[in-house]
């Protein structure tokens, strides 16, 4: 069976009650049984995604914390910046568990903060969820834990900016730095984020983005060179910072190519449709002007960053999260139930593109297919073929 072209199917049903008005209360069993497949697929897969091995690699390398409070020896338990993560899998090992343990315990935790998030800021979960699933299951759920996580604690914190509360936006982004590092260069959004942007500025910054991607305009090797050389007494960021602009992959330059394209004609519609309904939607949408200007940050980090694939695609994730809070109340700005079928089903086509490697099991997407869980394979005693499969993606990618 078709693991994952069956959980989207069962969103656009779940997002097709949502907008023909079912009972709150229906609504509401509807978020526990999808916080259930959620949490039973990405939290007890095994061996599955493109990260698990190095997740397990990581866990057998920390201590487990007793052991370091005995020996004194807190550098074995705090082997990188994220030293959040680091604790919890240090602590997961001083319990007695394993690597699955810390996919669960993680999966729990971002699935929970999402249905927050989403009711919070849109108020329209289910839709919300099925915006969020092609974009960000895959790459966040499946694989990078922390970094989805750490999308979740920031987008969680943005409320703290319209509010003007500092100090719980800074405990927010601490924290999700403590998971996932990068999140430490959002810190400046509590500054600028809630700046509103004319349709006269947001034009020049598609122009101006236009056109250092079309003729590569490089300016961002100088500034992270001169970065890192004043980091030389913090070893650790200093080498991620290196490995991110050095690594013959990290490194790597976008291009113009179908990627691309699609990316800007996709946002740019997204800012066009947001513009057409802004009296409709901006009063629905807590941090409206926030959330806007993080579709324009995305652009920024996809096409004024382009020197640095990785640096590009780290740093975007945390501001694409804001098309599933938009796209999901655009939907409800329509009130005749036939056109809103209508847009929902056109929505479900765009953002099906942005995963049909995944839903329709191409071979690029091999270490994510056939879906193994590990309560099954424990529970009947299943071979695995994961490791084989990861080689396999590894080698089609090089």
């Amino acid at each position: 069976m078709n693991t994952y072209l069956f959980i989207f199917l069962l969103l656009l049903f779940f997002a097709f009650l949502e907008i023909s008005n079912v009972s709150g209360t229906k609504l509401r069993i509807l978020h526990i049984v999808l916080v259930f497949v959620f949490v039973f697929v990405a939290g007890l897969r095994y061996e599955t995604g493109v990260d698990w091995l190095a997740y397990q690699n990581y866990f057998d390398e920390v201590i487990p914390l007793n052991d370091a409070f005995t020996f004194n020896s807190f550098g074995n338990v705090f082997l990188t910046l994220d030293v959040g993560y680091s604790l919890l899998n240090s602590i997961v090992k001083m319990m007695g568990g394993d690597v699955q343990v810390v996919f669960f315990v993680i999966s729990l935790a971002s699935t929970f903060l999402l249905i927050r998030n989403l009711k919070y800021y849109s108020n329209h979960v289910l839709t919300g969820l099925l915006i969020y699933y092609p974009f960000f299951f895959f790459i966040f759920d499946m694989s990078g834990i922390r970094q989805g996580l750490a999308i979740q604690l920031v987008l969680f914190s943005v409320k703290y900016i319209t509010q003007r509360n500092f100090f719980k936006f800074l405990f927010y982004i601490l924290l999700a730095t403590s998971i996932h590092w990068t999140a430490i260069v959002l810190l400046p959004l509590y500054i600028f984020a809630n700046k509103k942007i004319s349709i006269g500025y947001t034009a020049i910054i598609f122009l101006f983005s236009v056109v250092i991607f079309t003729f590569k305009i490089k300016w961002m090797g100088a500034i992270l060179g001169d970065f890192v050389g004043q980091l030389n007494a913090f070893t650790m960021l200093s080498d991620k910072v290196t490995a991110y602009t050095t690594n013959e992959v990290f490194s790597q330059e976008r291009g113009w190519d179908m990627f691309s394209v699609y990316n800007f004609l996709r946002i740019f519609l997204i800012v066009s449709a947001v513009h057409f309904f802004k009296d409709k939607i901006s009063n629905s949408v807590p941090s409206f002007t926030i959330f806007y200007n993080f579709i324009l940050f995305e652009l920024i980090c996809m096409f004024c960053f382009f020197e640095f694939f990785e640096v590009s695609e780290r740093l975007r994730f945390y501001f694409a999260i804001a098309e599933v809070i938009l796209l999901s109340n655009i939907i409800f700005v329509f009130k005749n139930h036939i056109i809103r079928i209508f847009a929902l089903l056109l929505l479900a086509s765009s953002v099906f593109l942005n995963a049909y490697p995944f839903l329709l099991q191409f071979p690029s997407t091999v270490a994510y297919h056939p879906y193994q869980n590990y309560f099954l394979h424990t529970l009947f005693d299943l071979n695995s073929d994961g490791y084989s499969r990861l080689q396999e993606h590894k080698a089609s990618h090089e």
